[in-house]
């Protein structure tokens, strides 16, 4: 069973238990109230491209630490990025551990917000807050999306329909036994997870598109196997400030961040798909 709190689109929230290192130094989330939850998994459901939501992200991990709790927070990133992220965990900001980090396909190609100078901002926070010997780390939630082997620009086919409702449904099973390993792995440890609120929904999802159709989001994947506690997002007629107003700009068009060349990705971010002003999702 799912415990539910709802973020209005300005902000409320959370927290579970373990055994840490010295009080962290960091600046904790006053809106979290960390001895509500006792559930492991805490899911955290977010519209990309925001600077407020890993921002409240890395105030939340902080309160957690505070109250004694380990932490695994897992990201909506892809898999193969793993190894970078631990190298920079361990790093005490060497050039070649940022740019190695910088290197994945969340932080070069795509422009949805999950490679936002605000998610940098969050795993660096994650990095200081390791280094102060804080029992905290970072985990891929994604499959691999790449596939080392020659190809072709001929051999390179659009995805069909059917093949990404398939790829979707992978995605979101993949996520959650990702969760779930990290969760069997160390009970001690609570698994926070950032993704897209569409795959922390516990709810069986029906979608009339062929390119998603019917599938278990990765919080239902969790759900039937160890109970959640989960943050959303909804829309408020009141809340007119719109934290997506200026949303999915990837940390190579806000600044530069990687003196690496970048390449343009050929999928259009929601952002660049609708309109900029449009209110939170639930």
């Amino acid at each position: 069973m799912s415990t539910r709190v709802r973020l209005s689109a300005c902000l409320a929230a959370l927290s579970w238990h373990t055994a840490s290192a010295a009080a962290p130094d960091c600046v904790p989330d006053g809106r979290v109230d960390v001895a509500a939850i006792d559930r492991q998994v805490v899911l955290i459901g977010e519209v990309h491209g925001t600077a407020e939501i890993p921002r409240f992200t890395l105030g939340f991990v902080c309160s957690l630490l505070g109250a004694g709790r380990s932490v695994v927070l897992a990201i909506e990133h892809a898999g193969e990025q793993q190894e970078g992220l631990n190298r920079y965990l361990r790093s005490a900001v060497a050039a070649a551990d940022r740019q190695a980090l910088l290197q994945g396909i969340n932080w070069k190609i795509y422009g949805d917000g999950r490679g936002s100078v605000a998610m940098f901002e969050l795993v660096d926070g994650i990095r200081r807050l390791r280094q102060q010997g804080q029992r905290v780390g970072v985990i891929t939630l994604d499959r691999i999306e790449n596939i080392d082997v020659p190809l072709t620009d001929d051999e390179r086919v659009p995805v069909a329909a059917a093949e990404n409702a398939a790829l979707n449904r992978l995605g979101n099973q993949e996520m959650g036994n990702s969760v779930l390993y990290a969760a069997l792995l160390d009970k001690r440890y609570t698994v926070v997870v950032l993704a897209g609120y569409s795959h922390t929904s516990t709810v069986l999802s029906v979608d009339p598109s062929p390119w998603f159709g019917t599938y278990q989001p990765m919080g239902r994947v969790i759900e039937q196997q160890m109970p959640t506690f989960t943050i959303g997002l909804r829309p408020t007629a009141a809340c007119t400030r719109r934290w997506v107003a200026m949303a999915a700009r990837s940390i190579r068009s806000e600044r530069a961040i990687s003196s690496s060349p970048t390449r343009r990705s050929t999928r259009r971010s929601r952002s660049e798909r609708s309109p900029l002003r449009r209110t939170l999702a639930t």
